[in-house]
């Protein structure tokens, strides 16, 4: 199977932080006369599947390799210094592999594999005066210059039974994370010297799940899950704008942060009634935050990453459809979500940044009697989230004071099948002409518009 992807967007503007944006809920406007980015996305991968016929262990295996270019350009006015035009931005190429084995072993479903993946970085950043003449050129851009990261992962996993209704699944992993950055001193010339940054970190994480079958519509599940996430090159070097006007600084030195997650569910189905339900807790270890420097640069306070943050996540989800007739279904869901972590600064818990709000939605889906076409409304409702982290609070370009308020947006869709391979959609979005944003969002979500499209499978 060979693919090849390309994705081109040109002058997408960072409202919320420029003279153009307007007051939402009491919001402030920005300061910028311009920031517009250039993004480019291309992707090639092949893959390979071989199923050998005359093995006794091994079912299945699959070969990846894969290339991906990924460029960005930032190109800025500021308020403060109208006559000059700030570009910056880097340039990403990151080659991968992978290869996956499936055995059918008399203890279970065996999956192995694995994974590697470099990214090579470079980046830059100028100004240029009124003229267009260059004036300011670093060796530098947002993230660290002649730089590598390379990621690789061994897993294996295994599903087998219990009995006729106990599954278990239990996988392990072991993870190896490589940064390396040259050229991450953004001016060499002043007396704050950066050195370079290598830094290596490892893990092995692990995981089990069981399923039991009470009967042949109803199941519970559980499992225990850890997670190993090592900081990145943008945690390790960055040198940029973040939130609503803080320079961040390079964060050397940086742990990885760890979680232990736990889950606990069903699913049911009852008649014309099919529903399920979660639940899940995870601890947060070492969480990789933003802290105060009490420097300025610019007039911008500066911020760096630490792991000096605890906390914790959960959470519920349910959901669920009825069939209230042949061909009409009604569908629903709820998820809900709370979470602390220690603030850095005064070393109270708080909430999380940036937490999704109560949401639900409610909907009505009709199906024609040959299935070739169908129509559905829906209702999604989001309450206004007012538990806000001290930097929540202080991103006055996104969040409005008090937190962002909540909204039911109206709309409506439907498809038809025009042949076995092409299918028509169309959609009447936000109906009531809403004026919302989700929370942490820089700018609002478009208002009564409509979406027309085909989807054709080749």
């Amino acid at each position: 199977m060979l693919a090849l992807q390309s994705g081109r967007m040109n002058d997408a503007p960072r409202t919320h932080s420029t003279v153009f944006s307007r007051s939402y809920r009491g919001t402030d406007a920005g300061t910028d006369l311009r920031r517009d980015f250039d993004q480019v996305r291309r992707l090639a991968y092949a893959q390979a599947h071989w199923e050998p016929a005359n093995s006794s262990w091994l079912n299945r295996v699959t070969l990846s390799l894969s290339c991906q270019r990924h460029e960005e350009t930032e190109k800025r006015i500021r308020g403060s210094a109208p006559d000059v035009l700030r570009r910056q931005g880097f340039d990403d190429t990151v080659f991968g592999s992978f290869l996956q084995a499936e055995s059918a072993s008399s203890i279970g479903l065996l999956t192995m594999g694995v994974e590697y993946y470099r990214d090579s970085i470079d980046s830059f950043f100028s100004e240029y005066g009124p003229d267009g003449s260059l004036a300011v050129r670093r060796p530098r851009g947002p993230v660290a210059a002649d730089s590598t990261y390379d990621l690789l992962g061994i897993y294996v996993q295994d599903v087998f039974s219990l009995g006729d209704r106990t599954e278990l699944t239990a996988g392990g992993r072991l993870n190896y994370a490589s940064a390396d950055a040259q050229i991450v001193d953004p001016d060499p010339a002043d007396d704050n010297v950066i050195d370079p940054v290598s830094e290596n970190f490892s893990a092995a994480v692990g995981s089990l799940r069981g399923t039991y079958r009470i009967n042949a519509d109803w199941n519970l599940y559980g499992g225990v899950s850890e997670g190993f996430r090592a900081p990145n090159l943008s945690d390790l070097t960055r040198f940029d704008v973040s939130r609503s006007g803080e320079i961040e600084v390079p964060a050397p030195g940086l742990e990885p942060e760890e979680f232990t997650a736990l889950e606990l569910g069903t699913r049911i189905s009852i008649g014309d009634l099919t529903a399920y339900a979660a639940a899940h807790h995870t601890f947060i270890d070492g969480l990789i935050v933003r802290s105060p420097t009490g420097n300025t640069i610019e007039g911008m306070p500066v911020v760096t990453k630490e792991n000096t943050s605890d906390g914790f996540v959960q959470g519920l989800e349910l959901g669920g459809s009825w069939l209230l007739s042949e061909r009409m279904s009604l569908i629903g869901a709820l998820a809900w979500l709370e979470g602390e972590a220690d603030n850095p600064a005064t070393g109270e818990a708080e909430p999380l940044s940036r937490l999704m709000p109560l949401t639900g939605l409610l909907g009505l889906r009709w199906t024609s009697e040959d299935r070739s076409w169908w129509i559905e409304g829906t209702l999604t409702m989001v309450k206004g989230q007012d538990r806000l982290s001290a930097r929540d609070i202080a991103d006055i370009q996104r969040i409005p004071p008090g937190g962002t308020p909540g909204f039911t947006v109206y709309s409506i869709r439907g498809g038809k099948e025009l042949s076995e391979n092409l299918d028509l959609f169309l959609g009447l979005e936000n109906i009531s002409d809403k004026d919302y944003r989700n929370h942490g969002s820089g700018q609002n979500e478009p208002g009564l518009n409509a979406i027309i499209g085909l989807d054709w499978k080749f």
